[in-house]
């Protein structure tokens, strides 16, 4: 398998209530769920949007202040996959719970659905790479969900609509939930929804899944022996290393510099952003001013790049992230307001927030790696113009080269930890 870089990642926000209309006590067990077309489209994308600054933004803010990613642990997350599920929440929240959101998300509401519509328009164009979106709202059977919702959530994130039976069979419910996860994941996250994270009293969950499979514009051949690497905390250790050298972009800021590895569809890269040596702290305090500039990056002649092999597996409750972010109202059960979704204002609230990310960086096996060695014997040696080397702790980005949005943001303090 020539694959270089696999990533995917889950964010699924679960609303509980009280049922809204009906009798579903009298209800008969619930079939296996099957999707509910809306009425309208998908929107065009518009021409322009800041989509990646907003993303980039959110993206950096989470990666910082979620408590399951420590300043000096392997950990990532997707700001497009929480954007997405953030913003399809907003939709149908109102009052002071949809000012809450607007306040994290940047931006008013016209404006989220733009910007995934114009990031999605972009990752329809890819070509030569594996590349999944898909959102799903999955609410209990019996909930009289608004069609001006159902009609919003597909035209502006093309979502899916699958009821299930929470009432009667919520872990029916919840397997049906993580299975659709793992298709859509390609089995790297099998289970999204723990066992407790649904009961009887769920009326909807909303879900986001992104997975991107691709091989190196240009491939990476492993290194034969280990090189040493500085971790986020101080520490020298043993890692495997695999190089490459090609006209790989790169840019330098105050501190830091970057450079980008294409993915065989070039619309696509990984940007690594490199602190200075004893710089990692200051430069991830600043990560979400960093970014956008990493992320500008210019061809200056041939690069001779090492890099670590990589995995990194991320679980996160979100829910103290966003209270954080001050985001009160939506977690309250007397107070939240998602009337815009169903019933009337305080019989939705927003129960929990899960996002999980896996990321996976490989030189692409050692065939690939023959194969291309072999293609470079037979043509002149390249003149190289500089050496990079990554062998200390470094964030990564994964991005459409177009709106520069990042669809995972992740910082690698030490690429020897196993994942799990």
């Amino acid at each position: 398998m020539r694959t270089a870089l696999i990533g995917t990642t889950i964010a699924g926000l679960l609303l509980g209530a009280t049922a809204c209309g009906g009798d579903p006590a009298k209800a008969p067990p619930a079939p296996q769920p099957s999707q509910i077309k809306a009425a309208v489209v998908r929107a065009k994308a518009p021409t322009s949007t800041p989509a990646g600054s907003m993303l980039s933004t959110l993206g950096a803010r989470m990666l910082l202040s979620t408590k399951d990613i420590g300043a000096h642990e392997n950990g990532s997350v997707s700001p497009y996959s929480i954007y997405s599920a953030l913003a399809m929440t907003r939709a149908g929240a109102r009052g002071t719970s949809a000012q809450e959101l607007d306040r994290v998300l940047g931006s008013s509401e016209p404006q989220q659905a733009a910007a995934i519509t114009a990031i999605d328009a972009q990752l329809a164009k890819r070509s030569g790479i594996t590349l999944s979106t898909a959102n799903g709202l999955w609410p209990e059977r019996t909930l009289q969900v608004r069609q001006p919702f159902l009609d919003r959530l597909a035209s502006g994130f093309g979502a899916g609509v699958y009821p299930v039976d929470y009432l009667h069979d919520h872990q029916g419910a919840r397997k049906s939930i993580n299975q659709w996860v793992s298709g859509k994941t390609h089995k790297l996250i099998p289970e999204l929804l723990p066992a407790d994270f649904v009961s009887e009293g769920t009326r909807l969950v909303l879900v986001n899944a992104l997975y991107l499979k691709g091989s190196w514009s240009t491939q990476m051949t492993p290194m034969s022996d280990p090189q040493p690497f500085m971790t986020a905390g101080g520490r020298s250790t043993p890692t495997t290393m695999m190089s490459a050298t090609s006209a790989y972009p790169t840019a330098a800021g105050s501190g830091w510099r970057s450079v980008s590895m294409p993915l065989k569809d070039k619309r696509f890269a990984m940007t690594l952003i490199v602190p200075d040596k004893g710089r990692y702290d200051s430069i991830r305090s600043q990560l979400g001013a960093v970014v956008p500039r990493a992320l500008a990056t210019r061809s200056a002649g041939s690069v001779e790049l090492s890099v670590p092999s990589f995995s990194v597996r991320t679980a996160a409750d979100l829910k103290p992230t966003l209270e954080g972010f001050g985001v009160h109202e939506l977690f309250d059960s007397n107070r939240a307001d998602l009337s815009g979704m169903a019933g009337e204002p305080g019989d939705l609230f927003v129960s929990g927030v899960v996002h999980q990310s896996v990321v996976k960086a490989t030189p692409g096996g050692v065939e690939a790696a023959a194969a291309t060695a072999a293609g470079m014997a037979v043509g002149s040696a390249p003149q190289i113009d500089r050496k990079i080397t990554v062998d200390r702790a470094f964030f990564f980005v994964i991005h459409d080269t177009a709106t520069r949005a990042p669809l995972f943001l992740g910082q690698v303090a030490d690429p020897s930890v196993p994942t799990g």
